[in-house]
């Protein structure tokens, strides 16, 4: 497994500009390039961009999973992930229907550092917990996101 990001982040778009958006893609990209389906050894395939929740979907099984790119820590020591999320009632609408990869990578080396795969029967409503809407000032006022907590 190769923890390069060079070739995955040559192939987002030039006219991209904010890093956590490169980035993010790039792991999609290194997600279908180095990680077969948990659930059947599949090639995972990266679906379009901005595919409500969903990333890759296997290619064999059809099994569907959403990866979460982060450069901070968010594979804790004991296993347990704490992960920013989605809009709040749409990815409550997805509990059961994909599981998660989390790739953990450092911008200034430009290398995934560690990655997790996260079942989606292992992911409950009660993982999916509601962040405050944003304020009537925001540009996307009531917006409401969500954190997504998977125990160890």
């Amino acid at each position: 497994m190769k923890n390069d990001l060079i070739t995955s982040i040559n192939k987002c778009p030039a006219q991209w500009k904010q890093p956590s958006r490169i980035y993010g893609e790039a792991c999609e990209y290194w997600v279908e390039s180095n990680i077969k389906c948990p659930k059947c050894d599949g090639t995972l395939d990266k679906l379009q961009a901005n595919e409500k929740s969903i990333d890759h979907r296997c290619s064999s099984c059809k099994e569907e999973y959403q990866t979460k790119a982060s450069k901070t820590k968010i594979i804790k020591s004991d296993g347990s992930i704490r992960l920013l999320g989605a809009e709040y009632k749409t990815t409550l609408s997805k509990v059961g229907c994909w599981g998660l990869i989390c790739v953990e990578y450092c911008p200034d080396s430009n290398k995934v550092l560690n990655h997790k795969v996260i079942s989606k029967e292992k992911i409950t409503e009660d993982c999916i917990v509601p962040r405050k809407p944003l304020g009537p000032s925001a540009r996307r006022a009531g917006w409401q996101g969500c954190y997504i907590n998977i125990p160890a």
